[in-house]
């Protein structure tokens, strides 16, 4: 029960009912409202629904820039992966904080969140961009919520811009092909053929190392990932899905992991200071990960001599390696295994466009269906042999519906 008392002339007094403590004494939470008495009734209700869902008395009572940065975000720093705490923290500094870090965590509204989205998208991020500040507050306010810190999660009803939607650019046989062979002798090789035949995101191709290359079981296990975080430089950590998967490779895939092998092992006998060899896969020449801007450097270079695009990138190649399966029959799970994905579904949707049932042959399939066998390519169908009506009955083929010759009369027989 809630009880609302005027305090001063345009204040209220607006305490409710907690229950009693462990020595039996009664208490209540009570705040202070500046403004008419529907602002306190106001107040009053969100103060018992507060304390219905167990809500901290003291928790909403930081600002929401001190909730992020003293709790929130140490929280990420121990739970997700380094280049994810990097990459929140700097929206945290340099979006949120500076917008709507004034305000007490518990009068966040979505007002607030909108209100922050909107001046973002004014202020000429990218949609994309500022779907990520949205989902940054997201997660903030709903940890908040599952640590009992406000009642609800003010970012849950914002209206955002979409996003358009790039192309996936895929390579076909002849290009892949032609990368390959204008490649060969280059340093970048190993790296984009395991790219195109494992499909591999770029930070696992760079902190793969040889311990999880089988050469008995022609495979590759993928556990671990390379991420430059800011200010820390290049850092291990775990799969975009910290989920270890295994990706067999063939004959091809294998033999350029013999030749990288190979290169390693004369490189350390040339350079004393290296690293010993059985570390990473791709490494400089001192053992040491690569660089992602000098990745970029071999990779841009490997497409021009291979004549695609200016605009292809090294993931195109993970694309083009599940398009191509998808393209050739094999099975969405098995894809959807290889690259690592959380669901299948992410996968269908991301290659609907590679799945072997296209528009065409479905179009064809059902013009042949409803033709009838006796229509032949190149030759239209004469609408004029007699088809038997559909005539419904019980215990027939799906949703009891069949085809039967009629007898005697050509309309619809329902039972």
């Amino acid at each position: 029960m809630a009880s609302i008392q005027r305090a001063q002339r345009g204040a209220w007094r607006v305490r409710v009912y907690e229950g009693r403590d462990d020595s039996g004494r009664k208490r209540y939470r009570s705040r202070t409202v500046r403004g008419t008495r529907r602002d306190a009734q106001r107040v009053a209700s969100n103060l018992h629904l507060e304390v219905e869902l167990g809500v901290a008395a003291s928790g909403g009572r930081a600002s929401l820039a001190e909730y992020l940065r003293s709790r929130w975000l140490p929280h990420v720093r121990l739970h997700r992966r380094p280049s994810t705490y990097a990459r929140y923290s700097g929206i945290v500094a340099r979006c949120i904080a500076a917008d709507l870090g004034r305000l007490p965590l518990r009068r966040v509204s979505a007002v607030d969140v909108q209100g922050l989205c909107d001046r973002a998208l004014a202020q000429g991020f990218a949609p994309a961009r500022v779907h990520l500040i949205h989902a940054v507050v997201q997660k903030a306010l709903a940890q908040a919520v599952t640590w009992q810190l406000v009642p609800r999660n003010a970012a849950t009803h914002v209206e955002l811009a979409r996003i358009p939607q790039r192309a996936i650019a895929v390579l076909d046989r002849t290009a892949v092909r032609r990368l390959f062979q204008t490649n060969e002798s280059q340093p970048v090789y190993p790296l984009l053929v395991l790219a195109v035949l494992g499909g591999l995101r770029r930070g696992e191709l760079l902190g793969l190392r040889w311990a999880d290359v089988d050469f008995d079981r022609e495979c590759v296990i993928v556990r671990r990932s390379l991420a430059p975080v800011r200010g820390r430089g290049l850092v291990l950590g775990p799969t975009k899905t910290h989920h270890e998967r295994r990706v067999d490779l063939g004959a091809l895939g294998l033999e350029a992991l013999r030749e990288q092998w190979t290169r390693q092992v004369a490189q350390q006998r040339r350079d004393a200071d290296a690293e010993p060899a059985g570390c990473l896969v791709f490494a400089n020449a001192a053992g040491r990960p690569l660089q992602f801007s000098t990745v970029h450097r071999w990779v841009k270079a490997a497409f021009k001599r291979a004549g695609l695009p200016p605009e292809t990138r090294l993931h195109d190649l993970r694309h083009t390696h599940a398009s191509l399966l998808l393209a050739r029959g094999h099975a969405l799970p098995v894809v959807s295994e290889r690259l690592g994905h959380r669901t299948k579904s992410t996968t269908a949707n991301l290659y609907a466009h590679a799945l072997p049932t296209s528009q065409r042959a479905a179009t064809q399939d059902l013009d042949a269906y409803l033709a009838g066998p006796e229509m032949t390519p190149g030759r239209h169908r004469s609408w004029s042999t007699p088809i038997p009506p559909v005539v419904r009955q019980p215990g027939g083929m799906e949703g009891g519906v069949r085809l039967q010759p009629a007898s005697g009369s050509s309309s619809l027989r329902c039972p």
